[in-house]
């Protein structure tokens, strides 16, 4: 696994929009705000072309996304390239996306959240390089700063490599009347993860994953290197991790069967699955840990969910190609990263 080195002080940031861009508000005022704050704080921000523009779902053309991408990692002044937003439609970048040259170039951190899985996956399954799953860049556009937003920084410049599940949620408590369009998120919904088998694990294995619903849509393409990855990395194990966004109980089920009949869970050590973002979408009576319980028991392995790697927020970034060690017990997950 290549890692890239982790950002330095006064440091040079590439953000582009390889999906949404943030266009309107609250968006393109965070934006704004995170631009701000990075250059008050002596970082030097390079902009892609297209970060506040969007037309139906896209901030450009496919091969325009994808070479303001490759023209940033190119870069030898750039740091780091880190994505202004999520979206769904950025997989129709992909086949501009040059992954040979990548594999040429000195390794370069990209974070970003959600549909940016489809970089965040594909460049550590394809080319060998750590990426980071983690707080999109206007999340440092609010008036303060919450404990996952500034963990996924601190992560990005080597400064943490440990963390713990987050106390409390953004659930449907934590509404807060007088929020603006630059507060913090507000967390007063009590945290609990959950096991399949509720007891005390303590594991560790080479950690991959981002939103599920990306993954089944890169499953079965040229840009499915997954057997590959697994095998060469088979000594380690696999720690597979999920980000659950639309998709409904039913929807789960069947994209977890998608991924095990291709043969991805080869080699599994655990799974760890977020709180889902379609909370509401059970179907008949089927609920999402009854898809967990249908499609992933038969490895034996643990099955941690209503996690913090969720759209749900907070947010634990995860360090995608690493060493994780995760200790579990009575609700609680505490993950570090190795880099070897």
């Amino acid at each position: 696994m290549k890692y890239p080195k982790f950002l330095k002080d006064n440091g040079t940031i590439a953000i582009i929009a390889p999906s949404c861009g943030c266009n309107k508000n609250p968006y393109r005022l965070r934006t704004m705000n995170a631009i701000k704050y990075f250059e008050g704080e002596g970082y030097t921000i390079k902009k892609g072309h297209r970060i506040f523009r969007m037309n139906k779902c896209l901030s450009a053309s496919s091969e325009i996304r994808a070479n303001d991408f490759m023209s940033m990692y190119r870069n030898n002044r750039v740091d780091m390239v880190w994505s202004v937003a999520g979206g769904e439609i950025m997989m129709s970048m992909l086949p501009f996306v040059d992954f040979e040259k990548i594999k040429k170039l000195p390794p370069k951190f990209f974070m970003g959240f959600s549909d940016n899985t489809n970089l965040t996956f594909t460049l550590t399954t394809i080319c060998d390089v750590a990426t980071i799953y983690g707080a999109s860049f206007p999340a440092f556009g609010r008036d303060s700063f919450n404990e996952d937003v500034v963990d996924s920084f601190k992560l990005l410049k080597g400064e943490k490599l440990a963390f713990d599940s987050y106390p409390f949620y953004h659930g449907e408590n934590s509404h807060d009347e007088n929020a603006t369009m630059t507060s913090p998120f507000l967390y007063l919904d009590e945290n609990n993860y959950k096991a399949l088998e509720e007891k005390e694990y303590n594991f560790n294995g080479r950690i991959i994953g981002g939103c599920l619903d990306v993954m089944i849509m890169l499953c079965g393409t040229k840009y499915d290197n997954v057997k590959n990855f697994v095998e060469k990395y088979q000594n380690d194990g696999i720690i597979w991790y999920f980000d659950v966004c639309d998709l409904n109980s039913v929807g789960t089920a069947r994209a977890l069967f998608q991924l095990k009949e291709a043969g991805w869970f080869k080699y599994v050590k655990a799974f760890i699955i977020s709180r889902p973002a379609n909370y509401r979408g059970i179907v008949m009576d089927y609920e999402f840990v009854d898809a967990y319980k249908d499609m992933l028991s038969e490895y034996n392995v643990p099955v941690i969910y209503d996690s913090d790697i969720s759209h749900i927020t907070p947010t634990l970034p995860v360090l995608n190609g690493a060493i994780a060690t995760i200790k579990y017990k009575d609700g609680k997950m505490h993950i570090e990263y190795e880099l070897r």
